[in-house]
């Protein structure tokens, strides 16, 4: 049986339900409880109206028949009139009470109305209701500690918090900012759920869980003060004596007492955001200047912001730091182009963070996921586009330039040493440096898109600078219009007449840096379709893969700028361009790549047949095109 709801009464049984077991007095107590819920929230609605009844009838000259009646019934039927706009005004906010809404303007305007409105809400277990279209200005910083907060807007039509300001947060939400630390009293194995802390006291279900090693990360750590630390987030599951329980697994091993291991408990709070728009006052260009953060939440379980829209927050449009499973949803970022970070979306030291379905532009890179000290896990983008180029805060041009030349680097998306199993999925990059800038570790890559050109020089559309292993599974590289024909059947669109419209072209699809893991690292690229310059896959003058590492490539079809003979599809860049092919891998110099139905013998044009190699060729540094 099941209780459900018609317009006619609230709750009624269904006898013909298999799914769900008799009715019992529990369920006939939820019957009662909503019901005299619900007659109380319409008797709330009915009384308020009664009393603005009362208040009219007590006026002199208010009645049936009477001049001042007909005069208030034509204001109130004439919508645009301050009367009619009053009452619905008034109407609104009651009803807004009546169903946990709270409106802003009920406690002034400005900063301090909304902070107000945030922890009203969070008392009522409500949310706080923005108007449709309507421009909230903000004078400072709105700042919350330890509250709930959930926002979102009526209408369609978003409405816009206006930051009057250039620098600082614009919107604040943080835990408790308190929390109870201990340390590990013995080793923790991976893929377990238990850790011994000894003293559990203070310590519930449901918080946050910071585990930091005495250890540094193993990629890109920076050794200063925002050193990448063996480290990992968790919710609390539930306590055991001197055990606290995770939700989930442990991601590495710690190991006693050759580390100190700290860990610290947060109570978390809970962030819904929802149909508004942040709009900072622009910067001027300046050397120095310093712009702001759209919305920064921390410590918090379970943030959900969808359609939210950050502008002209040049530092970063979201900052999410030290939160469990946050989701960023729809919505985006604009001009957030500082230029020492300007990132549409950052993750920093979370877990288990997802952005799907934003849209990024003039921005200095998308999305970037990292963290200080505490590493970021199991990250997910998906279906988000970045559309890279314009200027920097201090002026200067990132992207491409006015006349198509090279500028500053911009990236699509990436992320830094401290980041782990970064999962990209679905994504589009045009108009950037590079497609992915990588330094974690345990990244994949899944049907990709990047259209236009990439930057000349040590780079490529991905660029492994730290980390090790990388999986990529799907991309193309689509480079339309680049002709260097005049009659190439697409007109010029920048002021050097096309000239160097061929430079634009990615030099190479992948890119590895003497400081990614090459003794130890395996790549594997399958399903690629490239349009390149002269490279599939370049590596640094120390960049050679050696020991154990390997790059491993199937179904690559590579169309390159310069002309190649036969059924080109790779080409390969190398210090030592000696060829040799045994069992089931050739290499190129000291670097070997896997191959599918590779035939024994040595050469350096003819490797295989059976995986689209005809006429791959190996090219030395300093050669411009392959010519033999």
């Amino acid at each position: 049986m099941a209780l459900l709801s018609t317009p006619g009464s609230w709750l009624y049984v269904d006898p013909d339900d298999p799914r769900h077991r008799v009715v019992t007095p529990e369920d006939t107590r939820a019957i009662a409880l909503n019901g005299d819920a619900r007659m109380r929230e319409q008797s709330m609605k009915i009384g308020v109206l009664e009393s603005y009844v009362r208040t009219l009838s007590a006026q002199p000259g208010i009645g049936p028949g009477q001049v001042t009646d007909l005069a208030v019934a034509g204001l109130l039927a004439d919508r645009t009139s301050s009367t009619a706009q009053g009452v619905d005004d008034r109407v609104d906010k009651a009803v807004a009470r009546a169903s946990n809404g709270v409106r802003p303007e009920s406690f002034g305007e400005g900063a301090a109305a909304l902070e107000a409105a945030i922890r009203e809400a969070a008392a009522r277990g409500g949310h706080v209701l923005l108007t449709a279209g309507k421009v909230y200005p903000l004078e400072r910083t709105v700042s919350t500690a330890g509250v709930d907060v959930a926002i979102r807007c009526d209408g369609a039509s978003p409405a816009v918090l206006s930051a009057e300001r250039t620098a600082g947060d614009v919107l604040r939400f943080s835990g408790d900012g308190s929390a109870t630390v201990r340390s590990l009293t013995a080793s923790q194995t991976v893929g377990h759920y238990d850790w011994k802390v000894g003293d559990t006291s203070g310590i519930e279900p449901g918080m946050i869980m910071i585990v930091k090693s005495s250890k540094s990360w193993y990629y890109d750590p920076r050794p200063d003060r925002t050193d990448g630390r063996k480290s990992e987030l968790h919710l609390v599951h539930r306590v055991e004596g001197d055990t606290v329980w995770t939700v989930d697994p442990a991601n590495d091993g710690y190991v006693l007492p050759g580390e100190s291991v700290e860990v610290s408990f947060v109570r978390p709070i809970r962030v819904d955001l929802e149909n508004f728009i942040i709009r900072n006052k622009k910067l001027p260009e300046g050397p120095s200047v310093v712009g702001a953060i759209g919305v920064r939440v921390e410590h918090s379980a379970h943030a959900s912001i969808r359609r939210v829209w950050a502008e002209d927050c040049q530092q970063l449009g979201f900052f999410l730091r030290l939160s469990f499973r946050p989701v960023v949803e729809g919505g985006g970022a604009f001009g957030v182009n500082g230029s020492s970070s300007g990132y549409g979306l950052q993750f920093s030291g979370c877990d288990h963070g997802v952005a799907r379905g934003m849209l990024f532009w003039n921005c200095v890179r998308g999305v970037d996921v990292s963290g200080a000290q505490i590493i970021s896990r199991h990250t997910l983008i998906e279906d988000c586009t970045t559309a890279g180029g314009g200027k920097h805060s201090n002026g200067t041009w990132f992207g491409w330039g006015p006349s198509g030349e090279e500028a500053q680097t911009c990236s699509g998306f990436g992320t830094h040493g401290t980041a782990d199993r970064t999962t990209y999925r679905g994504c589009t990059t045009m108009g950037v440096h590079r497609s992915y800038s990588l330094r974690g570790g345990n990244e994949r890559i899944e049907n990709a898109t990047h259209i236009g050109g990439a930057a000349d020089g040590p780079t490529g559309v991905v660029a492994l600078l730290h980390g090790e292993h990388l999986s990529i599974d799907g991309f193309r590289v689509l480079d339309f219009g680049y002709s260097p024909d005049p009659d190439g059947g697409r007109d010029t669109t920048v002021s050097d007449g096309g000239a160097n419209m061929g430079s634009r072209r990615a030099s190479c699809f992948l890119y590895v840096t003497r400081w990614y893991k090459k003794t130890t690292a395996h790549v594997y690229i399958t399903n690629v379709d490239a349009q390149v310059r002269d490279t599939f896959a370049k590596f640094d003058e120390y960049g050679l893969f050696t020991g154990s590492a390997r790059v491993h490539m199937s179904n690559i079809r590579v169309r390159f700028l310069s002309a190649l003979s036969g059924d080109s599809c790779a080409v390969f860049r190398s210090l030592a361009p000696t060829v040799a092919a045994t069992g089931d891998k050739w290499t190129i110099g000291p670097i070997a790549y896997e191959r599918d139905n590779l035939p024994s013998g040595t050469g350096p044009v003819t490797l295989t047949s059976g995986v689209n190699l005809a006429g791959a060729q190996v090219i030395t540094y300093g050669t411009s095109g392959a010519t033999s």
